[in-house]
C-alpha cells in the first residue's frame, strides 16, 4: 500500500500541484497583482455556497479596490481580470471599445439558434444588428409603445385588488411583476395577450420563462462549463437553452410572423419592426433598407426571444425590489404617492408618457434599486487584441476576460456613504453631480450598453407608479429580512421572496 502511494499517487499529486502553480502564475507573469488559488475552480469555488456571483466580484473588489486598479483573479484555471479603476472602466467601456467590444458569451446559433441574440453576438454580425435595432428604442418609439403598456394599468390594479387587498391574502410580489411584465412586453414585443393578470391560473409562457432562468447546482455547473470552456462546449454542440423551450417559443413567432404578413397588420412594436428588417433590410414601414442588413427568421427568433425574456426578468426583479423598499419605508412611500398625484392632475388624472417624465422623485427611487439590486451585478468585456494600459508597463494579454465589478462600485463606501441604506435622495441632481460619471452602471455603457434600458425603465417605473397611486403595502412577515441574494441563481433574485401586505385606497 506505502509503495503505491509513493510510486503513483504521490507523484500524480506532485505533477498537479506543480500544473497549478504554473497556471495561477499567469497574473503575476503579467506583473499584475493577483489571488493565489490553490484548487482547480480558482476563485470561484465558494460561489453558490457562500458567496453570490456578483458578491463575489464585488469582494475581491472591496479588498483590492485602493490598492491598484486592476487585479488579477482565476474563473477555474481562466485568468480574468478585475477593473477597480472608474477612468480605467471608462477608457474599456467607451473610448478603447474596439478593443473591448465582445462579451464572448457561448451561443451556438447551429444547434441552438435562439442563444445567438444581441447580447451574445460578435463583432460585424452584432455591429450590423445593434446599428439596425438601436432606433427602435429611440424617446419616440418608446411613446408610441407606452401606449399598449399603459393599457396593462388597469389590469394590474384589478389583479391586486381582486387577488391581495380584498382577500388579505399575502401578495408575492415577484408573481405580480412577472405578470405584468409579461403582458407588457408580450403586447409590445408580439401583440399577444398573455392574459396573464386576467386569471390566476399561470399563463404557459411563464412557466417557459422558469424553464429559461431555472437554476439548480447542476445548471449552475453546467453555464460554469459552458462559459469556461467554450471550445469544448462547441465541439459537444451544448446549448443553452433546453429544447423545450425552442420548441414552445419558435412556433409561435413563425405563426405571429405568417398572420401579420398574410394580412399586411402593421402595429407600433418590437416586432413590426424585425419583420421589417426581415423583409426590406430596415425597421421603417414602406421603406427599403440595405439587402445586407436583411435578417433571416432564426435571428428574428433569437432578437425576439431575448428582448421578451431578458425584459421580463431584470424589469420585473426591479420592480420587486423597488415596491418591497417603498413598503419598507413609509415617508418615501407617501413621497411617491403625492408626486404621482400632484403630477397626474396636470396630465387629465392618467399616467401618460409625459407625466412619467415629470415624476423625478419616482425616478430617483427607482436608481437607488437598481443600484442596491442592478439587474447585472458584473460586467463582461473580451480582450481582443494585446492592450497596453495607459501611462503603465502593463499590457492586457489578448484574450482575457475583463471584469467590471458593479455590485461592487455600486456598495463602495467612499462612492455612496452607509452603502447598505436605502437612500433616494443620493440621486437627486445635485448628488449625482457630485459623483464619477461611470459610478452608476445599471445598464452598462457605452456602445455595448442595454439597448432596451429606455424599455425597462418606462414599464417599470409605469408599473410602480401604477401601484403606489393605487395601494398601501407594508412588508409581510414572510419576508427574510435583512435580504440576501439567492445562491443558487445567477440572477440577483432574493431568498425567501419578496412579500408584501396591499390594501386598496379610496
Amino acid at each position: 500500500m506505502i509503495n503505491i502511494l509513493i510510486f503513483y499517487i504521490l507523484p500524480i499529486i506532485l505533477v498537479v500541484i506543480a500544473f497549478l502553480r504554473y497556471k495561477f502564475a499567469f497574473w503575476k507573469s503579467h506583473g499584475f497583482d493577483s489571488t493565489q488559488p490553490w484548487t482547480p475552480l480558482g476563485d470561484f469555488g465558494d460561489v453558490g455556497f457562500r458567496y453570490h456571483f456578483a458578491e463575489k466580484f464585488a469582494k475581491l473588489y472591496a479588498e483590492t479596490e485602493k490598492k491598484t486598479k486592476f487585479f488579477g483573479a482565476y474563473a477555474g484555471l481562466s485568468p480574468t481580470l478585475i477593473v477597480n479603476d472608474l477612468d480605467m472602466l471608462r477608457l474599456i467601456l467607451v473610448k478603447d471599445f474596439h478593443n473591448f467590444q465582445d462579451r464572448s458569451v457561448y451561443f451556438n446559433e447551429e444547434v441552438d439558434p435562439l442563444s445567438a441574440h444581441l447580447f451574445s453576438i460578435e463583432g460585424e454580425k452584432w455591429r450590423r444588428m445593434r446599428n439596425n435595432l438601436s432606433p427602435t428604442f429611440t424617446s419616440g418609439k418608446m411613446k408610441q409603445m407606452f401606449h399598449t403598456i399603459s393599457d396593462k394599468g388597469q389590469d394590474l390594479i384589478k389583479f391586486i385588488n381582486d387577488n391581495y387587498a380584498k382577500t388579505g391574502e399575502v401578495v408575492n410580489v415577484k408573481e405580480v411583476t412577472q405578470r405584468f411584465t409579461a403582458e407588457a412586453i408580450g403586447s409590445c414585443a408580439f401583440g399577444l395577450e398573455c392574459n396573464a393578470l386576467k386569471s390566476t391560473k399561470e399563463p404557459e409562457i411563464l412557466n417557459i420563462a422558469k424553464e429559461v432562468f431555472e437554476s439548480t447546482p447542476f445548471t449552475a455547473f453546467y453555464f460554469f462549463f459552458i462559459s469556461t470552456c467554450q471550445r469544448i462546449a462547441k465541439f459537444f454542440k451544448c446549448r443553452v437553452f433546453k429544447k423545450s423551450v425552442e420548441d414552445y417559443f419558435m412556433p409561435m413567432i413563425e405563426s405571429t410572423a405568417k398572420h401579420r404578413e398574410a394580412n399586411n397588420v402593421r402595429r407600433s412594436d418590437f416586432f413590426n419592426m424585425l419583420l421589417n428588417l426581415k423583409n426590406h433590410g430596415t425597421i421603417y414601414d414602406d421603406k427599403d433598407g440595405n439587402p445586407s442588413d436583411k435578417i433571416n427568421f432564426n435571428e428574428l427568433c433569437a432578437q425576439a426571444f431575448i428582448f421578451f425574456f431578458a425584459g421580463f426578468e431584470t424589469s420585473s426583479t426591479a420592480m420587486s425590489y423597488a415596491l418591497y423598499f417603498i413598503a419598507k419605508n413609509p415617508e418615501i412611500q407617501q413621497k411617491v404617492r403625492d408626486e404621482v398625484r400632484s403630477v397626474k392632475k396636470s396630465h387629465n388624472d392618467e399616467i401618460n408618457y409625459d407625466a412619467l417624465m415629470e415624476m423625478h422623485y419616482l425616478n430617483q427611487v427607482f436608481n437607488e434599486t437598481l443600484r442596491m439590486y442592478p439587474p447585472v451585478g458584473n460586467l463582461i468585456r473580451y480582450c481582443q487584441n494585446d492592450y497596453k494600459v495607459p501611462d503603465t508597463d502593463l499590457i492586457i494579454p489578448k484574450g482575457i476576460m475583463v471584469n467590471i465589478p458593479v455590485f461592487g462600485i455600486h456598495y463602495n463606501p467612499e462612492i455612496y456613504p452607509n452603502p447598505e441604506k436605502f437612500d433616494p435622495d443620493r440621486f437627486s441632481p445635485e448628488e449625482v453631480q457630485k459623483r464619477h460619471p461611470y459610478a452608476f452602471l445599471p445598464f452598462g455603457e457605452g456602445p455595448r450598453n442595454c439597448i432596451g434600458m429606455r424599455f425597462a425603465q418606462l414599464q417599470s417605473k409605469f408599473g410602480l407608479a401604477t401601484i403606489i397611486d393605487n395601494f398601501e403595502i407594508t412588508v409581510n412577515k414572510k419576508t427574510q429580512e435583512p435580504l440576501k441574494l439567492d445562491l443558487s441563481t445567477p440572477n440577483m433574485a432574493v431568498k425567501g421572496g419578496l412579500w408584501l401586505n396591499a390594501k386598496a385606497l379610496k
